[in-house]
């Protein structure tokens, strides 16, 4: 890879989840510069190529054929039956890998992903990230220098609760982007950008969180394959919706955001779940309720929750995200996307999580992420967290699936995952 102050950015999938992306990388002054424009959708693509000067191209093919000079890495925000296929593509290229979590369906598509990465960085360099912002989510990060530090002794228990409102009628994405508006003028040329890990200065604004409804263009094959990356007019529904395209339901999809928390919280793997899911959310084949008790390895427990309901629901955001409590003290980040918390003291002490006038808030922490991956390029610097961290959120999901189905307790590793547990 040739050595740059930059890192140029292919984007491949130009939805929802591009959009914080970018918003994110202007107000951090991220050393990333977006050069390429990759999707389906002509309004989308141009969209990102007006506020970016990127390249616009309907296919990942057709990019890598014409521009693949332009780009050193390309973020995949893609649906997660697309992430085994096209993260393939990626690495053979010899281009980075930032792939936004899930890291699959399943972890046999996992695996083909992190074996051909491990390839890729022998025979080219190329490094793979797993994009999951909530481990620099600023309360989140925090809060768990807070445990590191004994500000409340020894973590007793915590719980989370992922709760949302979601459209649940279709819609056009050509029509209803909300891209531009909110990333007006969002690509920086990328001074500073600071160290991964650090999640303070910049600020967010955003009203939730998504991957891009993206059906990648057809290749000219006849595969099964080809006919998934055919564009439909639809929104998040379009595949979402579907239990074989997304793997599985909101736990899988937004409730990751809110169980890799307390695996930092903890700071040791989830062993075993037991769980009950609904579907109150008809629209879904998969949950869109979920209740679950985690088991870490030291034997302590956790709760999680996720609640997602359609866009009639009225959910008070007086409910916090995160409670972490401890044998002096606990720590509280307060609801919605979570802006702002507490931590109580013995005594009754109360004080803010963050000090006045930092950034907070869920959608602020796609800045220090993108910084990070940019910086292990640049500087040659570890990710804050190994792309085999994400292995454990994904597969705590699929056990509170099976947990669910079984109506038992089912254990998170077994033979075939167990080499990815992190030690902490």
């Amino acid at each position: 890879m040739p050595e740059t102050k930059v890192v140029r950015l292919g984007v491949c999938g130009c939805g929802m989840i591009a959009e914080h992306h970018l918003a994110a990388m202007k107000l951090w002054e991220s050393p990333v510069i977006v050069t390429v424009a990759i999707d389906p959708s002509e309004a989308r693509r141009n969209i990102v190529s007006e506020l970016t000067g990127a390249q616009a191209y309907a296919t990942l093919e057709e990019a890598l054929a014409e521009a693949a000079d332009s780009m050193d890495a390309i973020a995949l925000m893609l649906p997660h039956d697309l992430h085994a296929a096209y993260s393939l593509k990626v690495l053979a290229a010899g281009k980075h890998l930032f792939l936004e979590k899930p890291v699959a369906r399943d972890a046999e598509e996992s695996q083909q992903i992190f074996d051909a990465a491990a390839a890729a960085f022998k025979a080219t360099g190329s490094r793979f990230f797993m994009a999951e912002n909530s481990s620099f989510w600023p309360e989140v990060y925090r809060a768990k220098q807070l445990v590191q530090e004994g500000a409340i002794g020894e973590v007793v228990t915590a719980r989370s609760h992922y709760y949302e409102s979601m459209d649940d009628t279709p819609m056009n994405p050509d029509k209803d982007s909300k891209t531009k508006g909110n990333v007006e003028g969002s690509n920086s040329s990328g001074s500073g950008g600071g160290d991964g890990a650090d999640v303070g200065g910049g600020n967010g604004d955003g009203d939730g969180d998504g991957n891009a409804a993206l059906e990648e263009g057809s290749d000219d094959s006849e595969s099964s394959e080809s006919a998934r990356y055919e564009r439909a007019d639809t929104g998040w529904l379009s595949w979402r919706s579907s239990l074989e395209r997304s793997g599985g339901g909101v736990v899988l999809d937004g409730g990751q955001h809110w169980i890799r928390p307390l695996r930092e919280f903890f700071g040791e793997e989830v062993k075993s779940v037991v769980a009950t899911t609904g579907r109150p959310m008809k629209v879904l084949e998969g949950e869109s309720l979920a209740h679950a008790i985690l088991e870490f390895d030291s034997g302590r427990h956790a709760s999680f929750q996720a609640t997602v309901l359609g866009k009639s629901s009225a959910m008070s955001t007086r409910e916090p995200c995160f409670r972490v409590i401890g044998t002096t003290g606990e720590i509280v980040v307060v609801g919605g996307f979570g802006a702002g918390g507490y931590i109580m003291r013995t005594g009754g002490i109360e004080e803010p999580l963050l000090p006045e006038g930092a950034p907070g808030g869920f959608l602020t922490s796609f800045g220090p992420q993108m910084n990070d991956f940019a910086n292990a390029i640049l500087q040659d610097k570890p990710f804050y967290r190994a792309p085999e961290y994400a292995m454990g959120d994904m597969l705590v999901a699929k056990a509170i699936a099976k947990s669910a189905s079984s109506r038992a307790w089912v254990d998170v590793w077994d033979a075939k995952t167990e080499h990815f547990k992190q030690t902490f």
